[in-house]
């Protein structure tokens, strides 16, 4: 009877311990680091419409950033955004010069690659077209 006791104790105690091991592999699994800044984004529906992020710490997987848009037609429209893991958003400033953007948020997603963002307006009255940008 003992060595039951000992034997369950032992299966106990290994099933904890390996339920633990998979937990944490799971939450480090869930964790992204975006790699945005440094870099020229390009819009996939014209390639004179650029963009870049100033992100405010490259090394994690949470963090705020400015950035610019290079307008196709020539001027940069300034936005300021955040990132967590894959989900992405920025919102133009209210003063930009071009009144399209002014204010208006773009909300998405980056692939695992860091490669690629695609970003929906939120705006429900005049949304914002959707945008792809590749790097």
């Amino acid at each position: 009877m003992k060595n039951i006791k000992k034997l369950f104790a032992k299966c106990v105690i290994a099933l904890i311990v390996i339920t633990g091991f998979k937990c944490a592999a799971g939450v480090a699994a869930a964790i992204f680091i975006p790699l945005i800044g440094a870099a020229q984004w390009t819009n996939v529906n014209d390639e004179n419409n650029t963009f870049f992020f100033i992100v405010s710490d490259d090394s994690t997987n949470i963090s705020s950033f400015e950035g610019n848009e290079n307008l196709p037609a020539g001027g940069q429209a300034h936005f300021t955004g955040a990132f967590n893991n894959h989900d992405i958003h920025f919102t133009y400033d209210a003063g930009v010069a071009d009144i399209t953007r002014a204010g208006k948020t773009y909300k998405g997603t980056i692939n695992d690659a860091s490669t690629v963002m695609t970003l929906n307006g939120t705006d429900a009255v005049d949304p914002l077209p959707l945008l792809t940008l590749e790097k």
